[in-house]
């Protein structure tokens, strides 16, 4: 690999469900964890860390899920309105 001043984070457990570790590591580095994560992230308590990290993640999940959830009812109020208002 071509030398770099980047950091780059590499996560492997042998099989080992890392999806905590890895929604903590989007939470360190980006402030949020993405949708298509959060759904995906194991619901087991303190898997790989410790209540305080656990209640982060599991926060971090909510959030993605409930803006989803937002912009999912955001459109579907504008599909329906469209249809409404569609004089053809």
């Amino acid at each position: 690999m071509k030398e770099t001043d980047k950091y780059f984070l590499a996560l492997c457990g042998g099989g080992m469900d890392l999806s905590q570790n890895i929604g903590l590591a989007y939470l360190l580095t980006d402030g949020r964890i993405p949708y298509a994560l959060a759904i995906q992230i194991s619901t087991q308590p303190n898997l790989n860390y410790g209540k305080e990290n656990y209640t982060k993640v599991m926060g971090g999940c909510i959030s993605a899920i409930g803006e989803s959830i937002q912009n999912a009812e955001f459109r579907l109020k504008r599909i329906n309105e469209s249809l409404k208002n569609d004089t053809r």
